[in-house]
């Protein structure tokens, strides 16, 4: 997510809609696959990158939002449950990340 100067969120996806079975999804996941906590230095350079390619925004600060997978049983999956669909996810914030 990309919060302007004026305090305003735009929200962005590195997959942004892509399926999964799309060549390019996988071109657009690389990079953020290593964006987690414990490895700072891939998420300021992966910040950095996203300040200046949303510059038009005045980003200000980047805040990563990791989703996590909740557990889905066989039960919820014969009940017409699906990875990845809202619901099934539980999202956690990091700490923003200023612009330079």
């Amino acid at each position: 997510m990309v919060e302007d100067f004026a305090g305003r969120r735009h929200d962005f996806r590195f997959t942004g809609d892509l399926a999964r079975a799309q060549r390019a999804y996988l071109r657009h996941t690389s990079p953020s696959s290593p964006l987690i906590p414990a490895q700072p230095q891939f998420l300021r350079s992966a910040a950095d990158r996203l300040c200046r390619e949303h510059a038009r925004l005045r980003a200000a600060r980047i805040v990563f939002v990791l989703h996590h997978q909740t557990l889905i049983t066989p039960a919820d999956y014969q009940g017409g449950r699906r990875p990845l669909q809202d619901g099934t996810t539980e999202p956690q914030a990091l700490e923003p990340l200023a612009c330079p």
